[in-house]
């Protein structure tokens, strides 16, 4: 694992646009995935310990967002041949494991 300092983005910052696929291959576009809240962007992985110690309060937390209006993205950021855990076709099971 690398340190990498993350970058301070003040509340409220306006979100970039942009198109991701999902783990089933639909495409989503950043404005349309917005709640009437605002919008939680993760990046997460599949085979990161902490991570994986972080994924049942991620799931707990996105259902209390959404009830408050906050929708919440999980992006796999980690995509590697080294961490094959994370390849893309991998995620399908990830998802079906969390029941979400």
């Amino acid at each position: 694992m690398s340190l990498a300092e993350s970058i301070a983005i003040p509340l409220g910052t306006l979100l970039p646009p942009f198109q991701l696929p999902d783990a089933f291959g639909k495409t989503h576009v950043g404005y349309e995935l917005m709640g009437s809240h605002g919008l939680l962007v993760v990046f997460i992985c599949n085979h990161c310990p902490y991570a994986n110690a972080q994924w049942p309060r991620l799931v707990r937390l996105a259902a209390h967002g959404r009830a408050l209006g906050i929708q919440t993205v999980a992006i796999n950021s980690n995509i590697h041949p080294a961490y094959p855990e994370d390849a893309a076709d991998r995620m399908p099971a990830k998802i079906r494991q969390l029941d979400i």
